[in-house]
Order: C-alpha cells, then structure tokens, then sequence
C-alpha cells in the first residue's frame, strides 16, 4: 500500500509538470502580464483578479511570487497585497520556490513544485499534488471552500497528494484519495471520498475520514478520530491515534508497537506486539498479540490473547482463548507492562 502511495505522488507531480512546457497561457516568469505590476526587485507581480481566466493555463516560475488582489473598480492593486483576489487557470502549476498569495480555483490540476508555497487556498476540479516540502496555507484573506458546515483549504475534484515533507494548514478534502507522504503534514482535518493513505513518519494533527480504506504508514500519527465509512482501518508499525478509531462494517489493525489513546470500534480488531488500546475494543472478535493490552473493556463474541497480554475487564461470550500470562491487567500475577498508556506524553489524560 505505501509504495503504491508512494508512486501515485510522484506520478502525479511529474505529469503534471510536464505540461509548464506547453502552458498556452499566461506565464509569470518576467514576462509582462495584463492587469499585473511586476515588482523586478523582488521578482512579485501585484495583480488584479481579472488577470486570468478558467480558460488560462497559467505558471509560476521558480522564485516568483504572484499577488491576487479584488478589482475594486479603479481602485490600486498596487496597494492592496492582501491576498483576497482569485486566480483562475485550467491548469495551475508552480514552479520550485514558487509562490501565490491568494485563492487558486482551476478547471483541472493543480501542481506544486519543490518548496513551492500558495498562502490561501486551493479548489481544483481535479488533482492537487504538492511536491517535495511545498506548502499551502489558510489565510483569512481567502478562507477556502465550504462543504457541509466544514471550510476547507484545499477541495480537490478527485485526489490530493502530498510529496515529502509537505505541509498543508487547515482542513483538506478530495473526492476521491488522499495521500501524504513520508513526514508530511496536515494540520487541520482529512476527508476523502475512498482511501487516506499516511507515509512513515507523516502526521495529521485533527480527524480523518474516508469512505474505504484508511492506512497509516510506521511512526505516523493522527491527533483525532480516525473513521472508515466502509473499509479497514490499519495502523502500521509504532503509529498512532489519538481519538476513537472506527470501522464498523471491517477490521481495525494496528501494527507492533502501535497503539490508540481511545475505543476502538470494528467487527474485527487485531492488536499487534506490543500495542495497545487505552479505551474499550468493541469488536466480534478480537486478537490481542503478545504484550498487548487494553486498558477498559473487551465486548464481543471471540477473544483471543497472546503470551502477557491484558485487559481491564472482558465482556466476551461464549469463547475466550488466554495464552501464557494473559489475563486482567490489574491481578498481581499479570506482569504486561501498562505504563505507557498513563504517560500524558503518550495520551493526554
């Protein structure tokens, strides 16, 4: 799954930065733009909204910065610099160290280059990709996307993706999947209409949701809820979720060492070496592995324990399976070591 992931970001940047080449449109690259003011010190064009179109494909050189400001009829855009403009393009790429300030609303993709920067937010009828720690970030000028009750930074028509080390701020949204790769960063909240896919070490700091399948790659982390509409949730190896994790029509798995500071609801859950739960698992059936644990209570229909693993209490009935040393964590005779679920730098109590 994450090498999969892994090329579906690096596809979808490099194909769409194949088109810069063949951007029949409007370049900022030094090049005179109409309804724009280049300021050649700092390589920045001041520009009104009406310097480009849905019909536009337009590219932001390396090392340019572009600022969308409103027409107030013959007001200066010169003065304005706030950002509350909108760019209109086709197709929207830019370039390495790149940067817009404002609202960006394309017909089609939407492309970031290397440490590329967008200070606003970004609506695409079809794919956003970010590359290599590119960042996109909420402005007040430009405050996204509204779906249900819930404003978005980024709405993508059908799939985000986040290169290494990107970093997005505020709430994301694809119609279809979500990808953030290795130490990437989304700071706000996720929502995608199939699959999230996290790389090792990539981090969301709100909820995800996805109507299929949500995987979490080695050491990364979710700060709120995790939910699966209608698939799997699975947590690789020494990850985390900070809020309740659901699947409710499928399977919760975490991997070694991993674990989940709240319940764990599925029809199956399967706790790796090691990890743990500090809540309730409510699940048909139920596998804790070696020197795994949960804190509260276990309900269900079949339970079954490895070598040293515990729980608060158990509710399952009729079949419970105990290997050596399994059993309630609080009898003496239980020796699984419970520590990390009470440690506040682990789960804030």
């Amino acid at each position: 799954m994450m090498q999969v992931k892994k090329q579906l970001i690096a596809t979808l940047v490099a194909s769409t930065f194949s088109l810069a080449a063949n951007a029949a449109g409007i370049n900022f690259d030094g090049a005179n733009v109409p309804d724009c003011v280049l300021a050649t010190i700092d390589s920045t064009y001041n520009c009104r909204d009406t310097a480009t179109d849905h019909t536009n494909n337009v590219y932001i050189a390396s090392g340019y910065t572009v600022v969308m400001n409103p027409t107030y009829g013959t007001s200066s855009y010169l003065s304005d610099n706030d950002g509350k403009g909108v760019l209109e393009a086709a197709v929207a790429i830019l370039g390495a160290n790149g940067k817009l300030k404002g609202t960006l609303n394309a017909a089609s993709t939407v492309a970031l280059g290397a440490n590329a920067e967008i200070i606003g937010s970004v609506i695409s009828a079809t794919t956003v990709a970010l590359g290599a720690e590119a960042t996109v970030v909420e402005n007040d000028a430009s405050p996204g996307t509204v779906i249900g009750d819930v404003t978005y930074v980024i709405a993508a028509g059908s799939t985000l993706a986040l290169g290494a080390e990107a970093k997005v701020t505020g709430n994301v949204h694809a119609v279809t999947t979500i990808a953030v790769g290795a130490d990437g960063q989304v700071d706000g909240n996720v929502k995608a209409g199939t699959t999230v896919a996290l790389g090792a070490d990539a981090k969301v700091t709100g909820s995800v949701i996805a109507g299929t399948t949500v995987a979490l790659g080695a050491d990364s982390s979710v700060g709120g809820a995790v939910t699966s509409e209608s698939s799997t949730v699975t947590l690789g190896a020494n990850s985390h979720v900070k809020g309740i994790t659901t699947a409710t029509t499928s399977s919760v798995t975490l991997g070694a060492g991993a674990y989940t500071c709240a319940n764990v609801v599925a029809t199956a859950a399967t706790l790796g070496a090691g990890s743990f739960v500090r809540g309730n698992v409510d699940a048909t059936t139920s596998t804790v592995g070696a020197d795994g644990f949960v804190t509260l209570n276990m309900s269900g229909v079949t339970a079954t324990l490895g070598a040293n693993a515990c729980y608060g209490s158990i509710t399952v009935t009729p079949t419970i399976t105990r290997g050596a040393g399994a059993g309630n964590c609080n009898d003496a005779n239980i020796k699984t070591d419970t520590s990390r679920a009470i440690d506040p730098e682990v789960c804030p109590q």
